[in-house]
């Protein structure tokens, strides 16, 4: 017994320093966590910005009987450009029936897709034992309705117009319309000259949200830099990327990268789900930067060692984004 304690007396101190040292691993160097939750999230009460919405929400609230569900008639009916709002209301309350009737208690995305796909897609996902999930949407179009897997979750289309950290109209943008092109690719300048240039960069206020230009999964994220820290040689972050976001996207059967870079704040995780639209940060001025901007960086591979050839045009691969303009 006393040669236990002993031992035990020696080792403590060796258990200490290696819980400091992993500790310190963590904190230096370990990848963002793992996580798989959403950004986009249904708020049942929430008001939308569109004030002709808003004046049906009273008249759909006290018409429903699941009340919490509003959001998700008012949102229905702005995606769907229904001239009445009543046949979204009878169909809700129908699923509210089936849910009761059947001891079920439905989220506010399984009301939403419900709606599109009826009461067969909720004995489905029951029996897979499943929650709805944009993968999980896929998985249901392709395996049982036999559609294209390409198309976004209805639920996401519908609460678009209810939450900003949803889907929004950026046609595949990562900022929102105007803006200035101030570094261009390959070089700094517009006319070629100046430094060599891998991406583009776009000057936009710190706090600018940066959207997703494809559904893809993040690989890697970065979130410990100074958010307004940015400097030459600064080299915070994978070689002065900042705080970035790097995720994995597919087209036309290639696989890509892209990278955004000298963010302010990442608000995605390494094996995220995301899609096409989705908020994934704000710009700021992190790392190796002289001045608030977004650097949208694309490649062929993730490895840090590339060449040339591995490098994308932005301004080829996302259509539209090298037009400083507003579209109108």
């Amino acid at each position: 017994m006393k040669k236990a304690i002993i031992i035990l007396l020696i080792l403590l101190p060796f258990l200490f320093i290696i819980s400091i040292i992993g500790s310190a691993y963590q904190l230096l160097f370990a990848n963002t966590p793992v996580s798989n939750k959403s950004v986009c999230e249904y708020e049942g009460n929430t008001e939308t910005k569109d004030k002709e919405l808003e004046k049906l929400r009273e008249n759909v609230e006290n018409r429903l009987s699941n009340k919490s569900m509003t959001n998700a008639v008012l949102g229905i009916y702005k995606v769907e450009k229904l001239d009445k709002i009543d046949d979204i209301i009878t169909k809700i309350n129908e699923l509210h029936e089936w849910a009761v009737k059947n001891d079920r208690t439905l989220t506010g995305y399984e009301y939403i897709q419900a709606y599109k796909y009826g009461t067969k897609y909720l004995k489905w996902l029951k029996n897979q034992e499943l929650s709805v999930s944009l993968t999980v949407n896929r998985q249901y179009m392709k395996e049982v309705l036999k559609e294209s897997n390409n198309e976004y979750a209805f639920y996401i289309h519908v609460m678009s117009f209810i939450n900003d950290n949803c889907i929004t109209v950026t046609d595949g943008l990562p900022l929102k319309k105007p803006y200035t092109i101030t570094g261009w690719f390959p070089n700094y300048g517009k006319d070629g000259s100046g430094e060599k240039h891998n991406g583009i960069d776009i000057g936009v206020p710190i706090g600018t949200p940066i959207y997703a230009i494809a559904d893809g999964e993040v690989i890697q994220t970065w979130n410990k830099c100074n958010p307004d820290g940015g400097k030459i040689g600064n080299m915070c972050g994978s070689r002065g990327t900042g705080n970035f976001v790097l995720y994995q996207m597919k087209q036309e059967g290639s696989t890509y990268y892209v990278y955004a870079m000298h963010m302010e704040k990442v608000e995605v995780n390494a094996g995220d789900t995301i899609v096409k639209g989705q908020r994934i940060g704000t710009s700021g001025n992190s790392g190796n930067s002289t001045g608030p901007h977004l650097h949208t960086e694309i490649r062929n591979t993730d490895s840090s060692s590339y060449t040339d050839e591995n490098i994308m045009n932005p301004c080829e691969f996302i259509e539209g984004f090298c037009i400083e303009k507003e579209v109108e």
